[in-house]
């Protein structure tokens, strides 16, 4: 495996990930922490430390008390101060690597989920189309972490009976679309009952 310092195009999709798995799931265990390993031609171990520093910049672990790793490099503090808050263009970026690093790897190593690319079989989808569907799975992601995967009334956890809904509709405010801060992962029939309010 690989042991170079991690490149600027590594830590944005990193911290991609960061944003993704909820803060107790960082473990070098966790599937998708073994299938980003693969990606980036790291440990998982390696890929959960590096999760865990951006973790020390998180103001909403500061404001816990909670502390990530404390060994980072410069890089990820800049690679934070560029990317916190500009979740649309973290989203596409990150989504941008993803596709780039999975076309590296063999197709056995893409099984369960881990290929980034754009779906080919949607072929005369505009780049709008494709920043805006970018965007909500990013959105989704997000939100459903923030919330440990858990509808925020009912607590159910089955991730397909889901929805990361927008507290601010998605047509009101367009920079608050993929802002995490804008969702709530609630049910589909309690997000139907929202909507109708």
């Amino acid at each position: 495996m690989n042991r170079n310092p991690w490149s600027r195009e590594e830590l944005i999709y990193a911290l991609s990930l960061y944003f993704k798995i909820p803060f107790g799931k960082l473990h070098s265990t966790n599937p998708e922490m073994i299938a980003a390993a693969k990606l980036l031609g790291r440990t998982p171990a390696s890929v959960s430390m590096k999760l865990c520093n951006f973790a020390r910049f998180d103001p909403s672990h500061m404001a816990r008390n909670v502390k990530g790793l404390g060994h980072g490099g410069k890089l990820d503090e800049s690679i934070w101060q560029e990317f916190y808050g500009e979740w649309e263009l973290l989203a596409v970026e990150s989504h941008r690597l993803g596709a780039d690093l999975s076309r590296n790897l063999p197709p056995l190593l893409l099984q369960g989920g881990t290929k980034g690319g754009l779906d080919s079989s949607r072929p005369t989808e505009t780049v709008a189309e494709a920043k805006q569907r970018i965007g909500q799975d990013f959105f989704r992601r997000l939100v459903l972490s923030n919330f440990n995967y858990s509808c925020a009334i009912t607590g159910v956890s089955i991730p397909s009976l889901l929805i990361a809904s927008h507290i601010i509709p998605w047509a009101k405010d367009a920079t608050k679309r993929v802002n995490p801060s804008n969702g709530i992962c609630l049910t589909a029939l309690h997000d139907n009952v929202a909507r109708r309010k």
